[in-house]
């Protein structure tokens, strides 16, 4: 947990100190000591909005980082590999910036993808301010387990933008309205925000 304390901080020093010694750990190629301090840092620099920018380190260090992404990248795809392995390095891939890891998440958010996977995707991108993965889960929202469609209910609720999306999608009949509880469209039919407000009334 000090690994994420030092990611919400974001102080250069410490920061630099922490990847540093991360890297050290990682040549050993340990994976049971470098990737919980890896994800760590990751979920701290992600919940102030920032990520794990390769630029701001060491040649080694960024190369090491890069090589971390890749395999990430690769068990991610691998469908011999555990599920839960795979949605594990899923939320490393999410703590690399959006513009590297977006297109990489996208491509593992499909029907066929299993339940954890297409969850752990889900919850990398939920704070990207693309609109990628909200377009992705509408096209997909049919196939979705039930499970699975509650967090992609989750992921579109979360934001007005998303929420506008949803609800315009409800409107077209693309997705229920149904799919929402009854306190939760009280809640969007008497929201503060006036499209919001008029979508939720028409859906």
């Amino acid at each position: 947990q000090l690994a994420q304390l030092i990611g919400i901080r974001h102080r250069d020093e410490e920061l630099q100190r922490t990847v540093s010694a991360i890297v050290a750990i990682g040549v050993t190629n340990d994976q049971g000591l470098w990737q919980p301090l890896l994800m760590e840092l990751g979920r701290g620099l992600k919940r102030t909005g920032k990520r794990l920018t390769l630029e701001s380190y060491s040649e080694v260090e960024n190369k090491w980082l890069t090589n971390r992404f890749e395999r990430a990248v690769d068990t991610s795809a691998d469908r011999e590999a555990d599920d839960e392995v795979r949605a594990a390095v899923v939320e490393l891939i999410g703590c690399f910036p959006p513009e590297r890891s977006r297109a990489k998440l996208l491509d593992l958010l499909t029907v066929e993808s299993p339940e954890p996977v297409q969850i752990a995707v889900m919850r990398a991108m939920a704070d990207d301010h693309d609109t990628a993965l909200e377009k992705r889960l509408l096209d997909l929202w049919p196939g979705f387990t039930p499970e699975s469609k509650r967090i992609a209910l989750e992921t579109m609720l979360s934001r007005e933008d998303r929420t506008i999306l949803w609800l315009q999608a409800a409107v077209d009949g693309k997705v229920s309205a149904a799919e929402i509880d009854s306190i939760r469209r009280d809640m969007l039919k008497e929201h503060a925000n006036p499209q919001i407000k008029l979508l939720a009334e028409r859906a």
